[in-house]
């Protein structure tokens, strides 16, 4: 049986559960979801089996499948792997009155490779178009109508660094209900596997990397002002768990040069490449041996240019955080018109930390500011 063959299969038993009429918490429920039927349920499931075709196998029942209730359902899809789709998803995709799609190639692919007719359903909805009103007002006619509308993204989870903010937002104003439907997504799947220390201080001790002191996500580093790409890098390198954020393949390097000069290049991180596709890699090291890799991968012109990356950055040890709130303190005095050599003095008054430290910062930190059109001490 072919790779696409299996797979139609699949979602034909998937989309079949979906018509059962027994509750999905139901011990005969959670036991024919794993192919095994109960006594208690093989009578009453004979009835509700779907049609199957002169070739004897199963074919979509998508006529009886019933109607959604009136909604905007958020559908997480899979990231490369299509054996991620969960059974909610195939039942939304497949009754959805309207889908709201990134890209309709893509979806279609998607749907095409399911078995679920498009039927003229899709409309765009994506970064260039979704605060256009006239956009937004479509998806909410329809809901207003009693209709359902599905919001989709080419991959993962709508609105983590994907369109659908605002079609979300301007649904909930409106009092209008909307359903989450869980699925794949590229930051947690990358801080699953991650398999990293939390913090430098974890390294030294030996714990284990949990998430017990959270993670920050950044998705996409912004491109400009200057000084917003500046900010999120040192919010990357002040906070205490995990930093996860995505980036371009052709910024990668460029990415991790910033992230050494933000971090020092001692800090681990994790390259997530081509999660759940067939050249998936998960690098792990420092981020000096991080950047002389891919510097290297990218002279040698290697594949490691395709596919949206995941960095997973290790947490910021004691001693970076207490740099990062000397930095606050210098910040502050600059806001106040000080020199560095006056900022100096009064962080060191307060921290107690060597003049000589304090000043270096002090000087590095209102270069920094000069050069962000932000001003500096005079």
């Amino acid at each position: 049986m072919s790779a696409s063959s299996s797979l139609r299969l699949r979602v034909r038993l998937l989309v079949r559960a979906s018509t059962s009429a027994c509750s999905w918490h139901s011990p005969s429920r959670n036991l024919r979801l794993r192919g095994v039927r109960s006594s208690s349920s093989s009578s009453s499931s004979s009835s509700s089996q779907a049609p199957v075709s002169s070739a004897g196998q199963q074919s979509l029942p998508h006529a009886t499948l019933a109607a959604l209730e009136p909604a905007l359902y958020v559908v997480a899809t899979p990231l490369g792997n299509m054996e991620d789709i969960t059974h909610r998803a195939v039942r939304i995709l497949t009754k959805a009155d309207m889908l709201a799609v990134e890209d309709t190639r893509n979806t279609g692919k998607l749907l095409n490779m399911l078995g679920i007719p498009n039927e003229g359903r899709m409309r765009t909805h994506h970064a260039h178009n979704e605060r256009d009103a006239g956009n937004v007002e479509k998806f909410l006619a329809v809901l207003r109508s009693g209709g359902s509308v599905a919001l989709v993204s080419d991959a993962g989870t709508p609105l983590v660094s994907d369109p659908g903010g605002r079609l979300v937002a301007a649904a909930c104003r409106e009092g209008l209900k909307v359903v989450p439907i869980p699925g794949p997504c590229a930051a947690t799947t990358a801080l699953s596997v991650a398999a990293m220390w939390q913090s430098g201080d974890d390294r030294k001790s030996g714990t284990a990397g949990t998430l017990e002191r959270g993670f920050t996500f950044l998705g996409f580093l912004p491109e400009s002002p200057r000084d917003a790409r500046a900010a999120a890098l040192r919010a990357a390198a002040r906070a205490p768990g995990a930093a996860v954020m995505y980036c371009p393949p052709h910024d990668l390097v460029a990415t991790l040069d910033e992230l050494v000069d933000a971090c020092g290049g001692s800090r681990g991180v994790c390259v997530a490449r081509e999660l759940t596709k067939k050249h998936e890699e998960l690098w792990r090291g420092t981020l000096d041996e991080a950047r002389v890799e891919f510097e290297q991968r990218r002279a040698d012109g290697a594949r490691s240019a395709r596919g949206e990356v995941t960095l997973v950055l290790e947490g910021a040890v004691e001693r970076e955080q207490g740099e990062e709130s000397v930095e606050e303190l210098l910040d502050a005095c600059f806001a106040r018109g000080m020199r560095p050599s006056e900022a100096t003095r009064e962080v060191v008054a307060i921290t107690g930390q060597r003049k000589r430290d304090v000043y270096a910062l002090a000087i590095k930190r209102d270069e920094e500011r000069r050069e962000s059109g932000g001003g500096g001490g005079t």
